[in-house]
């Protein structure tokens, strides 16, 4: 097929891309890490000699050729993407990436997302307006002082394509799902929070961590509709930059916690009740940090004791504090 593969015994995906030309192995591995993240789980393999994710069905699959990489995602998405695949050389349902450029990240992710059910309506194309959602109006209506500015800031979330939902009883903003910003009210100001914050450049210094243990999440302070238009554009280019980041999946690092970081109540708590243990093991480093604050936050011991025991079935729902 002129791909220059020797299919002599491969049977991984991992043992096609050694075997293929060594120009084509790094766009190769990185497309491979990208559908990875995407596709479900255990759905890689060798199918008709080359590379395909598969679940009753192709998912979508790619190979390696001459001169480019061929990614196969299937005539709906080849059709649904028209527009953005203009520069692309592509067929029915397939496309070609040329080994000497880039891969198109963010667009490769989208086409993926769609090939596994995400409707083409939740996947914004950059500069498309989103329609706001009837449910956050009635938020609005409740969160004085800070309606008007809220409104102003939705205005600028959605011009950015981000999807609007209600979540935790707040606006959220959304990019296929994944949560990229919320609006919050508070008794003195308000706030634009970024969940991925801390992966942001904040080049104009207009961003603060939530709280001092805060790893993750960065938010603007506002308290009035100036704070908000003096750095309007700003404010956009960090919507953007959040696109972005969430875009292309990137991850904030999450320190890991330490035995000092353990409230005493909850250590004593887990020697003794094994279900809970290994369910709290079990817990992603953010979702354990979660029990850490909200528990070690108590001044009193009996508060602290009884927030370890309200906790228990959120632990074991294999859920983190601040998740509803």
């Amino acid at each position: 097929m002129g791909d220059g593969v020797d299919r002599k015994s491969i049977t991984t995906i991992e043992e096609y891309i050694d075997a293929a030309p060594e120009k084509s192995r790094q766009n190769m591995q990185e497309l491979y890490q990208i559908l990875l993240k995407i596709a479900p789980k255990n759905t890689a393999t060798i199918k008709w000699n080359v590379p395909i994710f598969w679940q009753k069905r192709v998912i979508f699959g790619f190979s390696a050729l001459q001169n480019h990489i061929s990614f196969g995602p299937g005539e709906d998405a080849v059709k649904a993407f028209q527009e953005e695949l203009s520069t692309y050389k592509h067929g029915k349902g397939t496309i070609q990436f040329p080994y000497k450029e880039k891969l198109p990240v963010s667009l490769i992710r989208k086409i993926a997302k769609f090939c596994v059910g995400v409707s083409p309506q939740d996947i914004s194309p950059e500069g498309k307006t989103s329609a706001p959602n009837n449910e956050v109006d009635k938020c609005f209506k409740q969160s004085k002082p800070w309606a008007a500015e809220m409104l102003l800031l939705r205005k600028i979330l959605l011009d950015c394509g981000l999807s609007e939902s209600l979540k935790w009883g707040k606006p959220c903003y959304s990019l296929q799902k994944s949560n990229v910003a919320i609006l919050q009210g508070f008794k003195e100001s308000g706030a634009l929070m970024f969940f991925k914050g801390a992966l942001m450049k904040d080049s104009k210094n207009i961003l603060e961590k939530p709280g001092e243990n805060s790893q993750a999440a960065r938010r603007f302070m506002f308290r009035s509709e100036r704070d908000i238009r003096d750095v309007e554009a700003t404010l956009k280019a960090y919507i953007k930059e959040a696109i972005s980041i969430e875009d292309q999946g990137l991850q904030v690092e999450f320190k890991q916690a330490t035995v000092a970081d353990i409230p005493h109540e909850l250590s004593e708590t887990l020697k003794s009740d094994k279900a809970y243990k290994n369910a709290f093991e079990a817990l992603t480093p953010g979702r354990q940090r979660s029990y850490f604050l909200h528990i070690s936050s108590a001044k009193q011991e009996k508060t602290r004791w009884s927030r370890v025991e309200k906790c228990r079935a959120k632990v074991l729902s294999g859920k983190g504090f601040n998740e509803p």
